[in-house]
C-alpha cells in the first residue's frame, strides 16, 4: 500500500506523536485553571518571602550586625511561619488546593489540565501543585543567590561558615532540612536496536491492516522530589512514594515528513508518581478510546455529550474538522462521540511509575527552517503550531481502540500487536539521577492521523520507552 504521510504526521506516524494523545474540546474548565493558579501563586509567593527572610538574615552577619546565632534562630523563625506545620501558611494553601477538588475542579477538569484525577490518585495532583510552586521558588531563589545551599547549610548546622570557621548551634532545624532542593531533575535517554527493550511506536491504520513502527529517538527529563519527614515537605508526602513532576523542554529529535518539512516536539509538562514503598506501592493499567460519531452505540462512558460513568475519565465530544492544515476530511462538521480513558490503579511493586506527559507537536516546512539553519529552534517559522495534549506513561499496561473506526459504525480499530507492557524502574538508581534500566508504556487513539492517498484514516498508537 502507498502511505503518504501528510502534515498531521504529528499526530501519530513521527516520533513526537507517541508522547501526545489526541486532542479534544475542552469544557468549561476555566475557573478550575483560575483558582489553581491563585493557589500555586501563594505557594510560591510564601516560599520566597520565607527565603528572603533567611538570605537577609545570614547577609547581616556579613555586615558584623549580627552573630551568626541570631540570624540561625532569624531564619528559623522565617521558615517555621511560612513552611508545614499545623496554622502555618503553606500548610494552610496546601489544604486550599486540596480543596479545590470538587469545590471548583471535576475529575474531568483536572484530566483536561493535565493533572491526576482524584477518583483514582487521591490528592496527589494536590501535592504536585505543591511541589512545583514550592521548587519554581527554590529554583528562583538559586538563581538570585548562588550560595544559596550554602548558607542554609552554614545556619542548620552542617557545615561552618566558610568567612569565620565558626559552626553555628543546630537551632536552625528547617534550615537544615532546606539544604537540599524539593525536587531533583532525573534523565530517561531513549534505548535504540539492537538490545530487545527499545524505544519505538507502533501505529495501526486501515481496519487494522497496515502497521507503521516508529523509532523514538531522545531523552525525556522529569523532577523526582523527596518524601517523607526529613525534609521540607512533611505532611504532605508519604514515605518511599516520590511525586514527579515535568516542566518545559525539548524531548525528542526532528522528525521528518518526507516532501513536507519536519515536526518538533516539545515537553510542556508532566504529573504523576513512582512508587517505591516497602509496602503498598502502586500500579496502574489503563485503556482510552475515541468514538468517532456521536451516534448510538457509544462506547462505555463515552456519550455525544460527553458524560462520564464513575470508572472512566471522560473528555468532551468535538465538532469534526477533519484532518488539520490538509484539507482531507470525510465529514467535516460532524460531530465526533466521546473520548475516555479508564485508569485501573492496582497492588504494584517497588519501582511502579505512572506519570502524565504533556507535549506540544509543531509542524514546520523545510522552507521555514530559521536563519541559524537549525531545525526546532526558537527561529523557526511553524505551519502548523500545535495545541498541548496529554498522554499518561505507565509501567503497567496500556490499550486503546477507536471505536467506529473511520466513521464506519461498527468498525472498531484496535492495534495489531496488541497492547503493551512497561517494566520496573530499579530504585536504588535514584541516586544517580538516571531513569536507566526501566520501561514506560503508553497507548491513544486518534482521528484523520494518517492519509493513503486522498483519505484520512484513523490511528492507533502504542508506544513503548526504555530508558539507558
Amino acid at each position: 500500500m502507498n502511505v503518504r504521510i501528510g502534515i498531521t504526521i504529528a499526530a501519530v506516524g513521527a516520533a513526537a506523536l507517541l508522547l501526545s494523545g489526541p486532542v479534544y474540546a475542552a469544557a468549561d474548565v476555566a475557573n478550575c485553571s483560575k483558582k489553581i493558579d491563585q493557589e500555586g501563586a501563594k505557594i510560591q509567593a510564601g516560599a520566597l518571602k520565607a527565603f528572603a527572610g533567611c538570605n537577609d538574615a545570614y547577609r547581616k552577619t556579613q555586615l558584623n550586625k549580627a552573630t551568626l546565632a541570631k540570624a540561625a534562630a532569624d531564619c528559623q523563625k522565617s521558615l517555621d511561619t511560612k513552611f508545614f506545620g499545623a496554622g502555618k501558611t503553606l500548610d494552610k494553601e496546601f489544604a486550599k488546593t486540596v480543596a479545590l477538588a470538587p469545590a471548583s475542579c471535576t475529575d474531568s477538569n483536572l484530566s483536561q489540565l493535565g493533572h491526576l484525577p482524584t477518583a483514582q490518585f487521591g490528592n496527589r495532583w494536590a501535592v504536585a501543585v505543591t511541589l512545583d510552586a514550592l521548587q519554581a521558588a527554590y529554583d528562583q531563589q538559586i538563581m538570585m543567590t548562588r550560595d544559596w545551599v550554602n548558607l542554609l547549610s552554614v545556619l542548620g548546622g552542617l557545615t561552618p561558615d566558610p568567612a569565620t570557621g565558626e559552626f553555628v548551634t543546630p537551632t536552625c532545624a528547617l534550615c537544615a532540612k532546606h539544604a537540599a532542593a524539593p525536587c531533583q531533575e532525573h534523565s530517561c535517554t531513549y534505548v535504540q536496536p539492537p538490545p530487545a527493550a527499545q524505544s519505538q511506536a507502533l501505529v495501526t491504520i486501515n481496519e487494522g491492516q497496515l502497521e507503521i513502527p516508529v523509532p523514538l529517538k531522545g531523552t525525556t527529563a522529569l523532577n523526582f522530589c523527596n518524601t517523607g519527614a526529613t525534609n521540607l515537605l512533611d505532611g504532605i508526602t508519604t514515605l518511599g512514594e516520590y511525586p514527579v513532576f515535568g516542566e518545559a523542554g525539548k524531548q525528542l529529535l526532528p522528525a521528518d515528513i518526507p516532501g513536507v518539512g519536519y515536526a518538533c516536539v516539545k515537553a510542556i509538562g508532566a504529573e504523576g508518581f513512582l512508587s517505591c514503598k516497602t509496602s503498598g506501592n502502586t500500579r496502574v493499567d489503563y485503556t482510552t478510546c475515541q468514538d468517532h460519531t456521536a451516534d448510538t452505540p457509544n462506547a462505555t462512558g463515552a456519550t455525544a455529550s460527553g458524560e462520564c460513568t464513575s470508572q472512566t475519565t471522560c473528555l468532551q465530544s468535538a465538532t469534526d474538522i477533519g484532518n488539520a492544515g490538509s484539507g482531507i476530511s470525510k465529514h467535516p462538521g460532524v460531530v465526533n462521540g466521546g473520548a475516555c480513558v479508564t485508569l485501573s490503579p492496582t497492588a504494584g511493586a517497588a519501582g511502579d511509575m505512572f506519570v502524565n506527559n504533556t507535549t506540544q507537536i509543531v509542524v514546520t516546512l523545510s522552507t521555514q527552517v530559521g536563519a541559524d539553519g537549525l531545525r526546532c529552534t526558537n527561529d523557526d517559522m511553524p505551519s502548523s503550531p500545535g495545541t498541548p495534549g496529554t498522554t499518561s506513561l505507565t509501567t503497567g499496561s496500556a490499550d486503546t481502540q477507536v471505536i467506529d473506526a473511520d466513521n464506519v459504525e461498527g468498525s472498531n480499530l484496535v492495534p495489531v500487536s496488541g497492547g503493551v507492557v512497561g517494566s520496573l524502574f530499579p530504585c536504588n538508581t535514584l541516586a544517580s539521577s538516571t531513569l536507566s534500566g526501566g520501561q514506560i508504556v503508553g497507548a491513544f487513539p486518534a482521528l484523520h492521523a494518517i492519509i493513503v492517498g486522498a483519505t484520512a484514516f484513523d490511528s492507533t498508537t502504542t508506544f513503548e520507552i526504555s530508558c539507558q
